[in-house]
């Protein structure tokens, strides 16, 4: 079965007695009662109109942080927000806060340097920047909307002059918090938010009428659990069955067809909804999937595409299309909504690639939104798009009959990607712990014990059966990654001469406080070296101070070895920005591009990873700038090169990555083997030194000074296990193959690498708890 078709049924949600949606008044009852409170209403159900009536209600003389996790959405919570406190005559001033916006700060106002002080300031009285936030002369509370990255920034990496100031602005200013699209928040991004509540719990900010609301339309139980392991009480609401006489429809009937299939394949199909005067959204994970397609559409008829390479005003612009072409950029609460008032839904139609369970929800829930609207009854239409049909093997007694959507998400064999996994783990601990060690230096002396009991109650959350872990041996590790990340700035290309000049100058005592971060680089690969040896055992018999010696006589009697120290520096580099990344995304190397036939989005001037760009399209050679500059007779950004794109590739040129690092007979096997080329490597980790290799490309692409050592993260499987393979499929995500020793194995690179390195974790613990 390849197809399948079926209704959903109209969707209403109740009203209270004053006139209001009755989750928006539970919202504010909860509040009233609950320090945290979870809105889990239907997508399109009015859950923004709540946080701002709980904020009217609860704060309309204090602070307000409103967070949302792309730009694109604190631009509309934004413009939300400005309407809301005119329309209510609150006096707060609305401020929206991005990196962008910080660059601008800096540039216009004289003295301010570090966007950490920009944002400071900010907060403290925003009409000391009226000439970006137009708030006025008058005095008020701020209402700040801003992304996690501001918040991870201000709480977590922020290390220099101004981190104690934003400590405090984030932990104590704000007087109620909302936290939108909680559902989508990566593993440190959520390790974050646990790590404030976990603060102001200590602190009592609960217990003195701090508020914090979570807007998610598909809650995850590891929410709930930690609220339960950290003893934080909460409330629930917008998440039960419609009940009372009194209800307005909020989603249409919606004619759904799960298929397997690309868009290209609805060509015929969108050409007759459209035709037919009903208006549509297309929606792919792949850009370039979006990039073809539009230009499939764009001549015959009202096109736009949004994509993450275009700015606010230009997503206004192409808004305003019947026909929008949409990469996952607009997942999150975004409203399609046009100039031209429709009485129906604004979205008749939408064809949609979705392999995980939210984005399928957070997608189809685009179509048949029908709150306020006149005409409520009249059905969309929606195909969702799998590779594997046994993902809707259960409804097929259900084929062409109707169903409410919560009969069909019991029903539906959706996963998702687990990027939360790791939230509630060790690693997690570690992240937020980092934080703790400077927040303890901040304190006074007599009130350094709250540290620990906010440990305590992070422990109990994310590591509870683990004895061993303690605060002590926490802050160990910590010290240790400060050494290597002093390694990395003393020598930031560390090669076997500056170790041989190391050991040479060490006069190694019992009392070495470890003066060069070298020192204690080598005492912990010694550990390591020892341990993948199989005689960990043996190195514990020695004594601590001892095991130095014992590293320097082995490096003087095998020099290689230090290659192997230096492997063992990168591979803990890596990993600990693997930890600490917190938008998931991997390092990627951009290349400036000048794109006058839009192939890759609305702007002619854009950056695009090298890898895709080579993969992906025909080019130009490569131009410095200048050249550039001169032959297109356009204002370009100051750029080193310069390429231009030609056309679409007729087909994806894949690359060959090469690893030509050392790779012992010994490093091949571990207890991981089905998955592990190198050991510990069912996480991302990193491959030095790498090389890409096109060979499908003709002719050669003359970008070597960027193709080697690119600085991925990567995950590996050995081609030949199936362990991964229909999962990988499922979510189309691409694999290269890799070459160790001559031997073939796959890779997944980049942002990608993180998301499966996160299944793989997930898996490994399930497989470990079965066997217990």
């Amino acid at each position: 079965m390849k197809s399948l078709s079926l209704t959903l049924s109209q969707e209403y949600i109740d009203i209270a007695d004053n006139g209001l949606l009755l989750h928006q008044q539970e919202t504010v009852d909860a509040l009233a009662n609950y320090p945290i409170v979870m809105n889990c209403a239907l997508t399109g159900a009015g859950k923004t109109r709540a946080s701002h009536l709980s904020i009217q209600h609860f704060s309309k003389h204090h602070p307000v942080l409103y967070i949302a996790p792309t730009n694109a959405l604190v631009s509309q919570h934004y413009s939300d927000a400005k309407a809301f406190v005119a329309q209510e005559s609150l006096p707060h001033h609305v401020v929206e806060i991005t990196g962008r916006v910080l660059y601008e700060i800096k540039r216009k106002y004289q003295g301010i340097y570090r966007s950490s002080d920009a944002l400071h300031r900010v907060i403290c009285n925003p009409r000391d920047f009226n000439e970006i936030f137009h708030v006025g002369e008058k005095g008020g509370p701020t209402w700040l909307i801003t992304n996690p990255d501001q918040v991870w920034m201000s709480i977590v990496s922020n290390q220099n002059q101004d981190a104690r100031n934003l400590l405090l602005k984030f932990t104590n200013f704000f007087r109620f918090i909302v936290v939108d699209e909680f559902h989508y928040y990566t593993a440190e991004q959520l390790s974050l938010f646990f790590l404030c509540m976990a603060l102001w719990k200590e602190f009592g900010q609960f217990d003195n009428g701090l508020k914090m609301l979570l807007l998610t339309a598909t809650p995850d139980d590891m929410v709930a659990e930690f609220f339960q392991r950290a003893d934080i009480p909460y409330a629930t609401v917008g998440n039960r069955a419609v009940t009372s006489h009194s209800k307005i429809p909020v989603l249409a009937p919606v004619h759904l067809t799960l298929t397997c299939g690309y868009l290209v394949d609805f060509k015929e199909t969108v050409a007759d909804l459209y035709n037919d005067g009903n208006d549509g959204v297309l929606i792919s994970d792949s850009l370039q999937e979006i990039n073809q397609n539009y230009h499939y559409y764009k001549d015959d008829f009202s096109v736009g595409r949004i994509t993450g390479a275009i700015d606010n005003q230009q997503r206004i612009i192409e808004s305003q299309k019947r026909l929008i072409l949409a990469t996952q950029t607009v997942d999150l609460g975004y409203n399609f909504i046009r100039s031209r008032k429709k009485d129906r839904q604004e979205i008749d139609f939408i064809v949609s690639t979705a392999y995980e369970k939210r984005k399928f929800w957070q997608r189809l829930g685009r179509a048949g939104r029908v709150l306020g609207r006149n005409q409520t009854h009249i059905p969309s239409t929606a195909y969702m798009l799998f590779q594997n049909p046994s993902v809707f093997k259960g409804l097929t007694s259900y084929a062409g009959q109707t169903l409410s959507r919560k009969e069909m998400s019991q029903l539906i064999n959706l996963d998702d990607k687990r990027m939360m996994t790791k939230a509630l783990t060790r690693e997690g601990l570690f992240v937020v712990s980092s934080k703790l060690r400077e927040i303890k230096a901040l304190l006074p002396r007599d009130q350094s014990l709250r540290v620990d009991r906010i440990f305590q109650t992070l422990k109990n959350c994310f590591d509870p059966g683990n004895l061993s872990q303690t605060w002590e041996s926490v802050e160990k590790r910590h010290w240790l990654c400060d050494r290597m990340h002093a390694v990395q700035k003393k020598y930031p290309f560390l090669k076997e001469r500056h170790i041989q000049q190391f050991l040479q100058s060490i006069d190694i005592k019992s009392d070495e406080k470890y003066p060069d971060p070298l020192q204690a680089l080598i005492y912990s690969w010694i550990k390591n070296y020892y341990y993948r040896k199989g005689k960990y055992d043996a190195l514990c018999e020695i004594e601590e101070q001892d095991r130095l010696s014992l590293a320097k006589q082995l490096l003087n009697k095998k020099p290689s070895l230090m290659s192997d120290v230096i492997h063992y520096f990168q591979e803990q580099i890596v990993r600990l920005t693997y930890l600490f990344n917190f938008r998931g995304n991997g390092q990627s190397r951009q290349i400036w591009v000048y794109d006058p036939e839009r192939l890759h989005s609305e702007s002619t001037i854009t950056q695009i990873d090298v890898v895709d760009l080579i993969s992906r399209y025909e080019l130009s050679q490569i131009f410095p700038y200048e050249t550039a500059k001169q032959m297109w007779h356009i204002s370009l950004p100051k750029a080193d090169y310069y390429v231009r794109l030609i056309d679409f590739h007729p087909y994806t040129c894949q690359p060959t990555f090469r690893y030509t690092g050392p790779v012992s007979p010994d490093q091949k096997s571990s207890e991981h083997d089905d998955v592990d080329i190198l050991p510990g490597f069912w996480r991302a980790v990193f491959l030095y030194p790498v090389t890409l290799e096109f060979p499908k490309r003709t002719p050669p692409i003359e970008f070597k000074p960027y193709l080697e050592n690119v600085p991925e993260f990567f995950f590996i499987t050995p081609m030949g296990k199936y362990q991964m393979k229909q999962w990988l499929q499922e979510y189309r995500i691409n694999q290269a193959e890799l070459i160790v020793d001559n031997q073939s194995y796959s890779v997944v690179y980049g942002k990608e690498a993180l998301i499966i390195s996160e299944e793989l974790y997930y898996r490994h613990i399930m497989e470990k708890e079965a066997t217990c």
